[in-house]
């Protein structure tokens, strides 16, 4: 009996020894990033270790880290007391996406994220060189403003939005219909495209028009991240915007008359030639 007690006291001394409860460091915490580029490195703020009096084992789950500036790695490893640790990680190659590196230390951890930009931000962010415009929201090089113009106190107005060309070349900025894109799964869908040639030819050329398109564009991103990872709520999407694509598509091929005038002339057949009901005294 007293080997059998001597042998489970040995036992937990040697689980103390190879983990001790105060090896672990205080708390600590990375700063997440938001609005970054795609597929870029990204590295996280640094951390100084405190707290441990002993080496502690580190490890990491995607991504990788660094003691005290050392080289990169994803191998498990060890600090100590006073240790500064950062970790590298890749943004995601979609926008407004998410990707996420947890460091372990001891039985402490934290996770680093990283948020891709939207994709409105990215195409505003690449089309600032065409900021500068007049009062009438027509940009530099020819182009219009998509979105508020803001003027300073020189007068000199800036566009907040977005700019597009409008020349007979067709040569405009791709602007992706964020919600229908997402509803049918690519920017490239004939369905997108005739809503993005509705856009271009009858909501872009008036003042209303722009307003409610700059409205979208802020709001679109949101609703088609919501969306995208959804089926039942695509479908209901699709449904919803069929009916639009039909009317824009009637409008942009000039067969809209027609069509009116045919819904008309069958509404008048039906009118006259539907069976009378009985005269009933």
């Amino acid at each position: 009996m007293k080997k059998y007690i001597l042998g489970l006291v040995v036992l937990l001394y040697c689980l103390w020894a190879v983990n001790p409860s105060f090896a672990s460091p205080d708390p600590f915490s990375f700063t997440d990033q938001t609005g970054a580029e795609l597929n870029v490195l990204v590295t996280s703020n640094t951390i100084t270790l405190s707290g441990i009096d002993d080496t502690t084992p580190v490890s990491i789950t995607a991504g990788a880290y660094s003691i005290n500036g050392g080289p990169y790695t994803t191998e498990e490893g060890t600090v100590s007391d006073g240790d500064t640790v950062t970790v590298q990680l890749t943004s995601s190659g979609s926008y407004t996406a998410t990707t996420e590196a947890t460091l372990t230390i001891g039985d402490v951890s934290d996770t680093f994220s990283i948020t891709t930009k939207s994709e409105f931000d990215a195409l505003s962010d690449s089309h600032d060189d065409c900021g500068h415009c007049d009062h009438d929201g027509h940009c530099e090089g020819g182009c219009n403003c998509e979105g508020a113009v803001h003027c300073d106190g020189d007068d000199h107005c800036h566009c907040e939005g977005l700019c597009y060309c409008d020349d007979d070349d067709d040569d405009h900025v791709f602007i992706t219909c964020f919600i229908a894109t997402a509803a049918f799964g690519s920017p490239l869908a004939k369905q997108v495209r005739v809503l993005q040639q509705f856009r271009d030819r009858y909501l872009l050329p008036n003042a209303l028009g722009k307003k409610f398109v700059a409205w979208y564009y802020h709001y679109g991103p949101v609703a088609a991240n919501w969306i995208k990872d959804k089926p039942l709520a695509k479908a209901a999407v699709r449904a919803a915007l069929y009916p639009l694509i039909g009317i824009s598509f009637l409008l942009i091929s000039g067969t809209m008359p027609f069509a009116a005038a045919g819904f008309l002339l069958s509404v008048l057949i039906y009118l006259r030639l539907r069976p009378k009901k009985p005269d009933v005294r």
